[in-house]
């Protein structure tokens, strides 16, 4: 019984409560489903982060291995975790507004540009909606949120949206 030896030392999981939504039994349970999904390899490929079953029928999958992925194009057990914590029912509005943020900016340039908005309502309505229907969302969005007019949303104008909006920590997220 004592002889067990612990996945994660005791720093470690101190670390994982501290900086994640997750108290030390979330995290062992999560690294246990890690485990599964790796077969034990200890990192995920983006293709297979993007196929798991909490991601694979979101529109967004892409751009969210992109953000959680290491420079190595590869989803380590803590990126895992970061990804869960920032998807989790506990995370704080602040911390899910910052990543979709990151999800949303296509381009990686710190901006939401109108091509980046174009790009998340496509992924959000698929064929649905004319190609003239998306530029007047578009437009709309850039009215009303594009503050001092230069044709892109900073982090602070993007964050000033999602403030208004009630909905989106409930559905800015994953269960696992």
């Amino acid at each position: 019984m004592g002889n067990k030896q612990s996945i994660f030392s005791q720093e470690e999981l101190e670390w994982f409560e501290e900086n994640t939504f997750f108290r030390r039994q979330d995290v062992l349970r999560i690294y246990a489903y890690f485990q599964r999904l790796t077969n034990g390899h200890n990192e995920l490929s983006k293709e297979g982060f993007m196929s798991i079953a909490e991601l694979h029928i979101n529109p967004f999958r892409f751009r969210i291995a992109e953000v959680f992925s290491n420079d190595d194009g590869v989803i380590t057990f803590e990126d895992f975790l970061d990804f869960l914590s920032v998807f989790s029912e506990e995370a704080t509005r602040d911390v899910k507004s910052f990543y979709a943020f990151r999800i949303y900016d296509f381009d990686d340039d710190d901006y939401l540009s109108p091509n980046d908005v174009r790009q998340v309502v496509q992924c959000q309505v698929g064929s649905a909606l004319t190609e003239e229907e998306i530029e007047e969302i578009v437009t709309q969005v850039f009215t009303e949120a594009d503050i001092d007019g230069d044709e892109k949303l900073s982090f602070v104008e993007f964050d000033h949206i999602i403030a208004r909006s009630p909905d989106f920590a409930n559905t800015f997220r994953i269960r696992i």
